[in-house]
């Protein structure tokens, strides 16, 4: 049977402006970047959370699975992600450190509006204020321990729309 309606959600080509974005974001040898995202499950009450790592020609995804998390607080699976990619980036830093020179910048993008003043909110709920202070703990232990690099967490925004970064740890979430 042939569809005589079109799709809900049509094939977007990604112009060649964006594409020459995204290949300069994949060879860049100075900047790590990082894109965060989380996806509920409301029948199974699991969060999935993924962070894509690119730079130096190198792209990877990690993905994991929390459960017993409410899928429908956004916020904070999204806090959760980026903790989730500040707690992985030493591990990728030393195992694909033969792929990697040593980037002097890494930016952590996420699509959560609030990600770049996550120290200054006060959050009325506990488990906000607790994943919120470890990952602030994170970032300053990773600060140390690598303080030759410079780390930033910032807001993704109208970027993810046709950004192949951002959709790889999106479908990676999906699927944790």
């Amino acid at each position: 049977m042939q569809r005589l309606t079109p799709k809900k959600y049509p094939y977007q080509r990604i112009s060649e402006e964006r594409m020459k974005t995204m290949q300069d974001i994949l060879f860049n040898q100075k900047i790590l970047t990082v894109y965060c995202d989380f996806s509920g499950n409301n029948k199974t009450n699991y969060l999935g959370i993924a962070a894509c790592f690119v730079g130096n020609g190198n792209t990877f995804v990690k993905s994991t699975r929390i459960y017993g998390r409410n899928p429908k607080e956004t916020a904070h699976g999204e806090i959760l992600a980026v903790f989730f990619a500040v707690k992985t980036l030493p591990v990728i830093l030393e195992r694909y450190r033969v792929f990697l020179n040593k980037p002097t910048k890494i930016y952590i993008y996420s699509d959560y509006v609030q990600i770049e003043n996550i120290q200054s909110i006060d959050f009325k709920k506990q488990e906000y204020i607790k994943v919120t202070s470890e990952l602030i703990a994170n970032l300053n232990q990773f600060r140390e321990r690598f303080n030759w690099c410079d780390i930033s967490i910032k807001y993704l925004g109208e970027e993810k729309n046709q950004n192949i970064y951002h959709k790889a740890a999106h479908r990676a979430s999906r699927k944790a």
